[in-house]
């Protein structure tokens, strides 16, 4: 059997046509059929000859075809957002600077009335097409800091001449290091230029290649992607690689960049843009920090911010007279971000700890693991402890689209449970994120400073917790050695010891249930490879032992049934309750 990948419902239609799904059925007629029918014309033919006459005298009105719904521009969807709004916001702060009104609806329909600091730097900088290199904190608006400048600079294009579609060229290119940062900014680019006509194309890995094409064909006016998979497309496609009336370049996240080791990717395709240079272009150059930011091939002690400063301007070809725009505090955390810490003894009472915040602190939040197989445990522990709603998993071995798929849940669900390695830890912009947990402590102060960052965003309240083993104690005190924390991280105290020991026993009875789980899968495979090591060797394995290995196997199941039923025992007595929810 075939497996499709479909992407949406226009694959879906290509490949049933491709595949003839739709193909007639032609049955075999046998001669008397023919016979039969052929007499039945001859007779159908005589009436009509009869019925000729009446028909010739009858007058025949013809009903007016329907009018298919003339399709609204983005002029027109404003005018009409215009006449229906209720109440207008308070956009002045917006209009002072002189955000075009197409833009300046899409954020009052947001509820956007105040810009960020970033946003209030940057925005009427870029709007003279002048270069930037912004950095600022996570959580900060970014985004819509390089996103309104693009769109103006396309309504100002749009009011001065008219675009020809067949002789239409790539207007803007922005690229980010991850591809969930990709659909994050393509999603917002929708969001606010709704009341516009311009289109843009997130294009990533995991989109079948066919759909990447189709959306390039289309020809968006802005091209979002990873440098990788723009390279790609821009080495074989005539629209993405046509970059000789490209007017923006962005680069967000940088220092991302240099981590994941895509400055000779950017290098390439920068050089590539500017191979066909026929008008001046603006770029726009954005960083969560400046501190952390590392370049390639430079010693540390040569890592001086102006040097930073002018190896990203020479490798970005930004123009001689850019605007540095530094809203970062080099060793801060949001001021609306709560720290606290929990010493545990052991991986029983970490995971007890745990389960206590997230059944007391009832919010949306984001617990942080080092590996893969740490991710996978703790998502198995939760989901035999019930946890309600079902927590998610995110890490960077998972299908592209099972990885979307869990953070839209994630985003849209109140009180959600995200469990993620670091690969989410940078670029994302979820709303509404109340808690960060460090189930295992980051491995350097950047990667502390940039997991806390994914809540208390845009002035929210939120709260970054780390869990800390015995063995982490020098690296938790070499994190905050490097972030010039002279007193350490408050701890947090446990309200309730009723409600602590039972929700310990809980954790217990769970983790023997998996311990039980992985013994049965190992007796189970070692079983398998007797067996196929016998076979192979044309020997038969002896009954003692086998009797053995079924005793041992009746037993750990026995035990793992009677540890089940005590925790869904357990899980049925409701927990003493606490002051702190």
């Amino acid at each position: 059997m075939t497996t499709l990948n479909i992407d949406d419902a226009e694959d879906l239609m290509d490949v049933l046509l491709s595949k003839e799904v739709f193909k007639p059925i032609e049955a075999p007629l046998d001669e008397e059929m023919e016979q039969d029918e052929e007499e039945e014309e001859q007779s159908d033919e005589e009436m009509e000859e009869e019925e000729e006459e009446e028909e010739q005298e009858e007058i025949v009105i013809e009903q007016p075809k329907q009018e298919e719904p003339k399709r609204l521009n983005g002029r027109d969807r404003l005018n009409q957002w215009l006449e229906n709004v209720e109440e207008r916001l308070d956009m002045s702060k917006w209009e002072e600077l002189n955000v075009p009104e197409e833009i300046l609806c899409a954020l009052e329909c947001e509820k956007l009335t105040n810009p960020t600091n970033i946003q209030q730097e940057v925005v009427p900088i870029a709007q003279n097409f002048i270069d930037v290199f912004g950095a600022a904190e996570t959580g900060s608006g970014k985004t819509l800091a390089f996103l309104i400048p693009i769109l103006s600079n396309l309504l100002k294009q749009q009011q001065e001449q008219k675009v020809d579609f067949k002789n239409k060229k790539l207007f803007a290119v922005i690229i980010a290091p991850t591809r969930e940062l990709v659909m994050q900014i393509n999603k917002e680019f929708k969001k606010f230029s709704k009341f516009t006509d311009f289109k843009a194309a997130g294009i990533i890995g995991g989109m079948s290649e066919e759909k990447q094409r189709r959306l390039l064909n289309s020809k968006p006016d802005v091209i979002i992607a990873t440098p990788g998979r723009f390279w790609s497309w821009a080495t074989t496609h005539p629209y993405a690689g046509d970059f000789s009336k490209l007017k923006n370049v962005v680069i967000d996240e940088i220092d991302r960049m240099l981590e994941k080791g895509h400055f000779k990717e950017m290098n390439e395709l920068i050089a590539k843009i500017y191979e066909q240079k026929t008008e001046q272009i603006q770029t726009l150059v954005f960083s969560a920090t400046l501190t952390f930011l590392v370049l390639p091939d430079v010693t540390k002690a040569q890592q001086t911010r102006e040097l930073k400063l002018k190896e990203i301007a020479k490798a970005t070809r930004m123009r001689k007279k850019y605007k540095v725009v530094d809203l970062t505090n080099e060793f801060a955390t949001p001021t609306t971000l709560k720290e606290r810490k929990i010493c545990c003894q052991n991986l029983l009472e970490k995971d007890s700890r745990l389960y206590y915040l997230l059944m007391t602190y009832k919010a949306r939040t984001l617990i942080f693991t080092n590996s893969i197989d740490a991710s996978k445990r703790l998502y198995t522990l939760l989901l035999k402890l019930k946890l309600t709603p079902t927590p998610l998993l995110l890490h960077a071995k998972m299908q592209e689209r099972k990885r979307l798929q869990n953070l839209d849940r994630f985003s849209a669900t109140p009180k959600s449970v995200l469990i993620a390695t670091d690969v989410a830890a940078r670029g994302l912009d979820i709303k509404n994120i109340e808690n960060v947990i460090h189930y295992q402590i980051p491995r350097t102060a950047e990667d502390y400073i940039h997991r806390s960052g994914r809540t208390a965003r845009a002035l929210q309240n939120g709260m970054s917790l780390l869990l800390l083993d015995p063995q982490d104690v020098q690296r938790y005190k070499k994190i905050c050695k490097s972030l010039h924390r002279e007193n350490e991280v408050s701890s947090l105290e446990m309200d309730n010891v009723r409600r602590v020991k039972a929700i310990q026993h809980r954790c217990y009875l769970a983790s023997q249930i998996e311990k039980f789980e992985y013994q049965l899968r190992k007796v189970s495979s070692a079983v398998n490879w007797k067996k196929r090591m016998a076979k192979e060797a044309d020997l038969e394995l002896s009954d003692e032992g086998e009797e053995d290995t079924e005793s041992d196997e009746a037993n750990k199941k026995r035990l793992k049934k009677a540890a089940e039923k005590a925790l869904k025992a357990a899980l049925a007595h409701p927990l003493p309750k606490t002051s702190l929810a």
